[in-house]
């Protein structure tokens, strides 16, 4: 999962431009608008208000008061491929395995509790040449067969060797592979590159950049055009003074220009009150992804999110609940007002992918990670303004069927809450755990870019990243 650990609020040097980037550096302008002055009026019910208490150590009164430089009017959003003109597409990383039939999937239990098929479905692969060898796993057929789109993320291998022709035919074949998958589908290659546990293979921002634009350009030969790239750091990569990316460069420094990405996304975590020991505080959304949004608005991509979450809090169970609205809140399009001041701030993104897995000792991120955090949750998904599927070109739309049958509770449903269920037995990238496409079974740890550093592998995913 690619938690972004956010950093100090207040913290701002502008990020250099990149020869690479063909649109135009992102800037540190001030909020377009301020906030509006808070009123009096009581908190709201299904939306929390910057008056409410902060309660079990969570500090969300100082979350609440956050400036977005992004500011608070969001542009026109820019079209694209399977992007929808209002509205979001919603999705979730859940505990899935190819090892179960379908309807033990992770994604099955949680649309049965909440009562609608999700839009996306995010898998993790982390071997380079797993598609090469095996093509798309049965995670990726069992999600076109529901109706939702693959969200695919293919593990990094070493830029030097793909820049160099090294691995021509390994890439060959996987364009192969993905192209008679015969769906558009969303492809994170080496999502979260800028954190501290990828440079080994990725050997710096110019070498990536030449990876991925001749990969790029290996596809377009090979006529993979069902395959839609999306660029994914770690939205933390794009602030200032970041604590947990070992030094690394920031986020734009490694972005392939935009002849060569179709979406532009950013993972990003509420960290606040981890057993994690990052030493950060609780925070939203809309400072999480702040300057990610300043940069990818500049580049006129559609833009998505392609890991967001937050923690169950035992001694706040409020706070979670609190924070998924709030979140929600961010990213549709509703009016601004006193008490809710984030309310549309980022409705110009076009689609929002949940982490909902059990991470264990690093917190409970799953959407059934309480009925209140369920049914929080629940209020957005069941909104229209999230279901945007049938109005994107994308024909296996139409498999979709009526609304999943509702599951029994938050813990039977997900089967996750008994810490010995396999959704929680072991890490993505202990070989044990995938199955022989490279398809991630446990759920957990996904993103391999700056989590915690025990539980990740070379190649394989990981798990939410810092701020």
């Amino acid at each position: 999962m690619g938690l972004v650990l956010a950093l100090a609020a207040g913290a701002a040097t502008p990020v250099p431009a990149l020869a690479q980037t063909k649109g135009k550096a992102p800037s540190r302008a001030p909020a377009k608008s301020p906030a509006p002055a808070k009123s009096p009026a009581p908190a709201r019910s299904q939306s929390p208000t910057r008056s409410q208490p902060s309660g079990g150590g969570t500090d969300q009164q100082a979350s609440l008061g956050y400036v977005p430089k992004a500011g608070y009017d969001p542009p026109p959003r820019s079209p694209g491929r399977l992007a929808p003109a209002q509205g979001a597409l919603m999705g979730v990383h859940s505990a899935d395995s190819a090892s179960l039939p379908p309807n033990q999937q992770g994604v099955v239990k949680l649309e049965q509790a909440i009562g609608r098929t999700m839009d996306i479905n995010n898998h993790y692969h982390g071997a380079f040449d797993d598609f090469a060898r095996h093509g798309m796993s049965k995670l990726e057929q069992w999600d076109v067969q529901a109706g939702r789109i693959p969200l695919v993320g293919w593990g990094c291998t070493a830029s030097d060797r793909v820049a160099n022709g090294s691995l021509d035919a390994v890439i060959h074949a996987t364009a192969q592979k993905m192209k008679a998958f015969g769906h558009e589908f969303f492809l994170r290659y080496c999502w979260e590159m800028d954190g501290d546990r990828r440079q080994g293979e990725i050997k710096g921002p110019q070498k990536f950049i030449a990876a991925w634009q001749r990969m790029y350009g290996i596809f377009k030969a090979e006529h993979a055009d069902n395959v839609i790239w999306v660029w994914t750091p770690n939205a933390a990569g794009f602030k200032d003074g970041r604590r947990y990316t070992g030094g690394n460069p920031p986020a734009p420094y490694f972005y392939p220009g935009d002849n060569y990405v179709d979406w532009i996304a950013a993972d990003g975590y509420n960290w606040g009150v981890s057993k994690r020991d990052q030493g950060d505080r609780w925070r939203q959304v809309l400072e999480i992804f702040d300057e990610f949004m300043v940069f990818a608005r500049a580049h006129h991509k559609p833009i998505m999110i392609g890991e967001y979450g937050a923690q169950e809090q035992t001694q706040d169970p409020a706070a979670k609940p609190r924070w998924m609205r709030i979140a929600h809140d961010t990213f549709m399009k509703k009016p601004r007002t006193a008490d809710c001041p984030w309310c549309g701030a980022y409705s110009d993104v076009a689609a929002v992918v949940y982490f909902d897995v059990n991470y264990g000792p690093h917190g409970d991120w799953r959407i059934m990670s309480s009925q209140a955090s369920m049914e929080a949750y629940k209020e957005a998904a069941l909104d229209p303004y999230f279901h945007q599927l049938q109005t994107v070109a994308w024909a296996p739309a139409a498999n979709r069927n009526s609304p999943p049958s509702r599951a029994s509770g938050p813990g039977e449903a997900s089967g996750a809450s008994d810490p010995s269920s396999p959704s929680d037995a072991s890490s993505p990238s202990d070989p044990s755990s995938a199955d022989s496409s490279g398809a991630d079974s446990s759920g957990a740890d996904p993103s391999g870019a700056s989590g915690p550093p025990e539980a990740s592998g070379p190649s394989g995913p990981s798990g939410p990243s810092g701020p």
